[in-house]
């Protein structure tokens, strides 16, 4: 089976406008407020010509194939979007007591 890849050698698209980005964590942030329950939601939003919209919420959805797509990792972006939100894993886990 082959290995992920980029699917063509041409640069990769330009990153989005931190606006576009602002957008889109908030929709994301108000819909997660929606389903507590959950403690990650992968959720889809496109950017369409009416602005970004929801297009679903994935209980289960993956990190890695986005960031091989790129060619670089996502977790400077994830930290930048919800900084102060959320605690960093290692305080999570003791708040929780595992």
């Amino acid at each position: 089976m082959p290995k992920y890849g980029p699917p063509t050698t041409d640069p990769p698209p330009p990153l989005p406008s931190a606006d576009l980005i602002e957008d889109v964590v908030a929709i994301a942030q108000r819909c997660h407020d929606l389903v507590p329950c959950l403690e990650t939601v992968g959720w889809d939003i496109a950017d369409a010509r009416q602005g970004p919209t929801l297009l679903e919420g994935n209980h289960d959805w993956d990190v890695v194939l986005p960031q091989r797509l790129r060619g670089v990792g996502l977790r400077h972006l994830f930290r930048r979007a919800t900084a102060g939100r959320y605690p960093p894993y290692s305080r999570w886990k003791e708040q929780r007591g595992t």
